[in-house]
């Protein structure tokens, strides 16, 4: 299960498949050494999360992720591959909208280069510091 990303005829297409983060998918993380930054802000609803700023020392796939009730990561609603650089305004499609008044995480994953998101090879990524490279946001009514 996963994201393919497929480009023909200067057409880029993703397919997604919504996954749950649990148990030790969601507690496993890859170290990224270099400097990655994720900055998204509160924003309105819809089909598609735009970041403020990605900045990646290497590439990686960034997804947003739903809010579980217990307050953790859950669902893979939607992610992009990001090469190595820095990004302003870049969106995220998902496959379902985000609703007013949730919460979502953007969340690093790393990426193993082959152009699919596979969230279970795929997994978030830690700073030096142990800490997942995410940030959260709410959706606006």
């Amino acid at each position: 299960t996963g994201i393919s990303e497929n480009t023909t005829d200067g057409v880029s297409s993703k397919q997604i498949e919504p996954t749950e983060m649990t148990g030790s998918a969601a507690n496993s993380a890859t170290v990224y050494e270099g400097e990655h930054t994720l900055v998204v802000s509160d924003q309105k609803a819809g089909l598609a999360v735009v970041t403020s700023m990605v900045a990646l020392s290497k590439s990686g796939w960034v997804a947003v992720h739903e809010e579980t009730e217990e307050g953790g990561m859950g669902n893979i609603l939607g992610a992009r591959r990001f090469s190595e650089g820095k990004y302003f305004g870049a969106a995220i499609d998902l496959l379902r909208g985000a609703e007013g008044g949730n919460t979502y995480y953007v969340v690093l994953h790393g990426d193993d280069g082959d152009g699919i998101f596979d969230f279970e090879k795929e997994k978030p990524v830690a700073d030096s510091g142990g800490n997942l490279i995410m940030e959260t946001f709410i959706a606006l009514p």
